[in-house]
């Protein structure tokens, strides 16, 4: 820590409080630094840091894809002869931003592709980690008993969202016919997704989905099963696709609320209504997440073509960022009655858990660090 005071007769003093490695800095100082707190009034000038909170705090599994021979059952890993159970799982942490998160489960979506398809032909190359190259090479270049190409699905689970944030599911009625996706039972709300995403056929050969009855699905009789899949699998039907859309913006799936910092000198106390409840914090600066974080969503037609994309500016990705910068109206703050000496300081990250704000200190590794600096200006008449 550093102590920056003017010279004797000016009416302002600085103090700036840095941090590496940790998420606190505790401090007293060899002298009261100031006595009469309540004749100054107190701004942040800088908060500067380099440390990007997670999307959600932990680990969650987004999504698990299982066997419809298991409805009904506990849950079973897909591959029990393999070691490649965790592939049939979506278990993710440490997600910075919504295109790390796409990125993340359009791999998931992928590696699932190759290592199910591979695994239906009794391809086992004893690799671990998957060797994916190996595999589609052996897609590539073998045929099968009758001589034929080896029947591979290259868009067999697909995942992506559209410009307004929308996850689509393109799952292929081959898929269809032997998996069903379970999503995280919180992110399915708030993505407008099914908590259960499948298909199946009715008796008479009519087609159902997670959109007409989940209480099917949950508990069915056998017969409600997708049973498009005919001979080896290699008819055109079975390489027909199903999209599954969901009704709200992936960018939901970001928890976070914001980055508060506390500081143990007297000053009134943050007041805010959430949910309807007035609440009092003894929170100094609370820095709003979404102010840093813009996103646009644009289609343009090229010939008959419509080409999408998404835009994003997420300011938080950049490095060093001064998070006062983007919060103009934090004014000045009002100081109680009390002295300064003891300057301990902490930095937190809210986020809303299940309907309700959480929160976690904010986690500084060894490469991370965070500056604050205050300016006390005293009152004059």
């Amino acid at each position: 820590m550093s102590v920056l005071i003017n010279e004797k007769g000016v009416f302002t003093k600085k103090i700036t409080i840095s941090r590496h490695g940790s998420s606190y800095s505790e401090n007293t100082l060899s002298s009261v630094f100031i006595k009469h707190t309540d004749k100054y009034s107190l701004k942040a000038t800088n908060f500067v840091t380099n440390v990007v909170p997670p999307l959600w705090h932990g680990e969650r599994t987004l999504f698990r894809i299982r066997e419809k021979s298991g409805i009904g059952q506990p849950i079973i890993p897909y591959w029990v002869a393999y070691p490649f159970t965790e592939y049939a799982n979506c278990t993710l942490s440490n997600i910075f931003s919504i295109p790390q998160l796409i990125s993340e489960v359009s791999e998931f979506f992928t590696r699932f592709n190759l290592l199910a398809q591979a695994d239906e032909t009794g391809v086992n190359y004893g690799l671990t980690p998957l060797n994916e190259k190996d595999i589609i090479n052996y897609y590539e270049t073998e045929v099968d008993a009758q001589g034929d190409p080896r029947f591979f699905l290259q868009d067999y689970c697909t995942f992506g969202v559209d410009t307004s944030g929308k996850v689509i599911l393109r799952l292929a009625k081959k898929f269809l016919t032997e998996f069903y996706i379970i999503v995280d039972a919180e992110f399915a709300t708030l993505l407008g997704l099914s908590e259960y995403v499948w298909a199946a056929t009715r008796p008479n050969g009519d087609m159902i989905t997670h959109n007409d009855d989940v209480t099917l699905f949950t508990a069915p009789p056998s017969t409600f099963i997708f049973n498009e899949q005919v001979g080896d699998g290699t008819d055109a039907d079975n390489a027909t696709f199903l999209r599954f859309v969901s009704g709200r913006s992936i960018y939901n799936l970001d928890r976070r609320l914001s980055v508060d910092v506390d500081v143990t000198i007297p000053h009134a106390n943050i007041v805010s209504s959430l949910f309807g409840e007035e609440t009092h914090e003894h929170t100094l600066l609370r820095f709003a997440i979404a102010d840093y974080i813009r996103t646009n969503g644009s289609n343009h037609v090229t010939g008959n073509l419509i080409k999408s994309s998404i835009d994003f500016d997420d300011e938080l990705q950049i490095g060093n960022t001064d998070l006062v910068r983007k919060t103009e109206n934090i004014q000045a703050i009002t100081l109680l009655p009390g002295h300064i000496q003891a300057i301990n300081t902490y930095v937190f990250v809210r986020y809303i858990e299940g309907g309700v704000v959480q929160r976690y200190p904010l986690s500084v590794d060894s490469t991370g660090f965070w500056r604050l600096v205050l300016a006390f200006n005293k009152k004059t008449t």
